[in-house]
């Protein structure tokens, strides 16, 4: 029998963060330039970078292509100190930037196997950081309203209490200091519980801060839920918003199943317990369904809960740290020679990380009749 195991069903798959990009107070032309972004907290360590450039007057960005006057260094991927995340410095290197290159926006993407869709970052044109107008930018911004910049939604590592998963967005370069409004929700529906912590001065007057939301694990059901915030500078301002999907946290983990214990002697008549026990899951919701095979029978039939069967699907219980769970999932059945000597029962779990379920099998029965 050979069993098989896809890499996004282990757990491991971790999205990357990506900073945000780190480019030169002073620029200009003819000289050479370095924009480069950190990425990190990613497996596996394989990923895609892309660097594209927008004119002032263009609609899209275009792919930048290597060259002497634009050279592309995408990294290598560095292994963490426990070897279970990644991390690389991708740049581009401007080696002589024209005037083109002083009016235009640079942007750089990233593409890995645990994101739904790529995460960009992009930098301010070349030309806001001309020397002699770097100063009368922070004058300035000291006196006009600056609206936040949002960093990607992520979740922190430490859950207090274990129960609640922590999702934070830092917003940057923002001035003044008061922010209106922030929401927080789950597919729509509003979280009531955040807070606005960490305020920080920037040298240029603007400020900095992180906003976080804790939502109750057992909210988080499916790969395909969003979680979305949206911040309001001024009472007048437009929202600015951001989410990430469930898939992208990095927080799927699929269950581990059990075999399935049963008897070692089974009497017609004599109401038997099958069990199997599903543990180290996240999210705590799973689908478990029981099928029986006869002898002989080429394909297993599912069970409906009624007299003859009794379905004990179980509650997941959370582990200490709650990023997890564990449940025991139960059949009660009476057998009979006729129907069940030499029958298989099967627990299938179908499951968020999954994408095809897990199955156990039973031994087969071996009925002893008492009559």
């Amino acid at each position: 029998m050979e069993k098989e195991l896809s890499l996004r069903d282990t757990g491991l798959l971790q999205p990357p963060s990506v900073s945000q990009i780190s480019q030169p107070h002073s620029v200009t032309a003819a000289r050479e330039v370095t924009l480069s972004c950190h990425i990190a907290g990613h497996f596996p360590g394989e990923l895609k970078v892309t660097w594209l450039q927008k004119q002032k007057i263009a609609h899209d960005p275009v792919p930048v292509q290597d060259s002497p006057k634009r050279r592309l260094i995408p990294g290598r991927a560095v292994p963490a100190g426990d070897g279970k995340s990644f991390e690389q410095e991708a740049r581009l290197v401007l080696t002589a930037v024209d005037d083109k290159d002083l009016e235009a926006e640079f942007i750089c993407r990233v593409e890995h196997v645990a994101l739904q869709t790529p995460i960009e970052r992009h930098c301010r044109a070349l030309l806001e950081r001309v020397p002699g107008t770097e100063q009368l930018q922070q004058a300035h911004s000291r006196f006009s309203p600056s609206p936040p910049e949002l960093s990607r939604i992520q979740v922190l590592p430490h859950w207090d209490p274990p129960g609640e998963v922590p999702f934070a967005v830092h917003l940057q370069n923002f001035f003044p200091r008061e922010i209106h409004r922030i929401e927080w929700s789950v597919d729509g529906k509003a979280l009531e519980r955040s807070e606005t912590r960490d305020f920080r001065g920037n040298k240029d007057g603007t400020f900095t801060a992180r906003s976080v939301s804790k939502v109750p694990s057992c909210r988080l059901t499916s790969a395909e839920q969003r979680v979305r915030v949206s911040v309001q500078h001024g009472p007048g301002d437009p929202p600015i918003e951001g989410e990430l999907s469930l898939a992208d946290t990095g927080l799927l983990r699929p269950p581990e199943m059990s075999e399935i214990s049963q008897p070692q002697s089974v009497t017609a008549g004599k109401k038997v317990t099958l069990s199997c026990r599903v543990a180290g899951h996240f999210p705590g919701e799973l689908g478990v369904t029981w099928l029986r095979k006869g002898r002989g029978e080429a394909r297993a039939a599912p069970l409906q809960d009624s007299a003859e069967y009794q379905l004990v699907p179980g509650q997941p219980v959370p582990a200490a740290d709650g990023k997890s769970f564990q449940q025991e999932a139960k059949l009660l059945f009476t057998p009979s020679v006729r129907r069940d000597q030499g029958a298989e029962y099967i627990c299938r779990v179908g499951h968020a990380a999954l994408q095809t379920p897990a199955e156990r099998c039973s031994t087969e029965l071996q009925v002893t009749d008492t009559g």
